[in-house]
């Protein structure tokens, strides 16, 4: 657990203290017990005031000497908190303060390796079509999905597996592979086809991703098809995340940058206080310019036109549909599976 998601836990507390502090505070205590750092903090905070109304003053939290300290930044004229609030190893924490949800955004998995992943709590996303395709495909009953990279590995997988109910999908450059059972597309993965099936996928650019987050602490597949429930159980987490896009043979894909904007959007909606990095500010900045839907938004683009001219309409039109499903699959143990 990072520090900073179990001050956001705090926020939570905070929150929903109108519902009672039951779970909340069950959270928080199991933080109480990870170090002594945190168990200043818990001794600190279980003292704050919290019907305080919220400052605008306060910002978010510091590390100082390796423990977690809540800092405030005073405007011009006001007076300091010293001396008004529990201390933590001798620095002063407010009686109100705001603990930011952290999220980075990467444009492409050619911008990062396993070790840039490690650890952390990742959301991959490929909108056009890869996720798209996994999350339908768990949708509607499949048992598991084993991303590969390179096409000979998954052929040689699905013959070594001898299983009768394993099938292989893929796709490069948007065309499915020669003695593939399927493409990349999602309309493809119908319940009487994919229904209790293992399926071993290899794509151009979404199992890619996957294999660059594979060492993350959690690893999550997202597209618009299952946005609200798959940030509400970011939110549900609490915790710094990471959404990886997959790009498109190494550049920036708009459809993705726009799928991460609308996870972020939707986070902001909870009242979660974000701290974003630069892409993630664009990439919500671009989903809330999409006020005349994201189909529209994304004409012109390079991946959408290049599906478009491969007479791929009705793909384009499913995958850019927001929550068609609540499935969020994550990556274990080489294999994806619901959560």
């Amino acid at each position: 657990m990072q520090r900073s998601g179990v001050l956001y836990r705090v926020h939570l507390l905070r929150q929903h203290r109108h519902q009672g502090l039951g779970p909340y505070h069950s959270r928080l205590y199991a933080a109480y017990h990870r170090g002594d750092g945190l168990r200043q903090l818990f001794g600190a905070v279980k003292n704050i005031n919290w019907n305080a109304n919220r400052s605008p003053n306060c910002e978010k939290m510091c590390y100082n000497n390796g423990y977690p300290i809540l800092g405030t930044r005073l405007g011009p004229g006001s007076a300091s908190a010293a001396g008004t609030a529990p201390a933590l190893d001798g620095h002063s924490i407010c009686n109100d303060w705001m603990v930011f949800m952290k999220i980075e955004v990467y444009a492409s998995n050619t911008h990062v390796s396993k070790k840039d992943m490690d650890g952390k709590v990742v959301v991959a996303v490929d909108t056009l079509r890869a996720a798209t395709t996994i999350i339908t495909a768990l949708h509607n009953g499949c048992a598991q999905i084993i991303p590969v990279e390179d096409v000979e590995k998954a052929m040689e997988l699905a013959a070594n597996m001898q299983l009768n109910n394993a099938v292989l999908g893929g796709e490069r450059n948007a065309k499915k592979l020669p003695g593939f059972d399927f493409g990349n597309s999602p309309l493809e993965y119908v319940p009487e086809a994919i229904a209790d099936k293992t399926l071993i996928l290899s794509t151009t650019n979404g199992t890619a991703t996957i294999a660059r987050a594979a060492d993350a602490k959690r690893l999550y597949i997202g597209a618009l098809i299952n946005a609200t429930a798959l940030v509400e159980e970011l939110v549900r987490l609490g915790e710094d995340f990471t959404i990886l896009c997959s790009g498109t043979h190494g550049k920036f894909s708009t459809d993705d940058i726009l799928t991460a904007g609308c996870f972020i959007h939707l986070i902001r909606q909870r009242k979660v206080p974000l701290e974003l990095d630069d892409l993630g500010r664009v990439a919500e900045d671009l989903y809330n310019r999409a006020k005349k839907g994201v189909p529209k938004a994304l004409q012109g683009s390079a991946h959408f036109e290049r599906l478009m001219s491969l007479g791929l309409a009705q793909d384009l039109d499913y995958c850019l549909t927001q929550d068609i499903t609540d499935v969020i699959p994550v990556f274990r143990d080489g294999r994806i599976v619901l959560q």
